[in-house]
């Protein structure tokens, strides 16, 4: 586990947002931090890491399972989803962003994702 990773979960481990709704941009979707939702999805993780070149580290699953989130060793949180999204480039910006349902950008110009 990433240093970045361990300081995420440290922090925020065991947060449950289950708050549903419209958002600023997008709708608002329950998600939660607990990485051991993404156990036997080491080779997803290693696919997205290539993609985004960091290492990708699991923090919990986004829209109750639809997606996994994941930490980076450079701090960036991504959703991995059919593709592979940054949700914001710090875990505070990310997590203010799915609070909120802030806009997320497709990582690669949005190329599918095999996960």
């Amino acid at each position: 586990m990433s240093s970045e990773a361990q300081l995420a979960l440290d922090e925020f481990g065991g947060l449950d947002i289950r708050d549903r709704g419209a958002g600023v941009d997008l709708a608002r979707v329950p998600f939660r931090l607990d990485p051991t939702v993404a156990l036997g999805e080491e080779d997803r993780f290693a696919r997205a890491s290539r993609l985004v070149g960091t290492d990708l580290y699991p923090l919990g699953d986004y829209e109750d399972g639809h997606a996994l989130i994941a930490i980076g060793r450079d701090g960036r949180v991504f959703l991995l989803m059919d593709r592979v999204w940054i949700a914001g480039p710090s875990l505070d910006e990310a997590l203010i962003n799915l609070i909120l349902g802030r806009g997320i950008q497709a990582v690669g110009g949005g190329e599918g994702f095999d996960g």
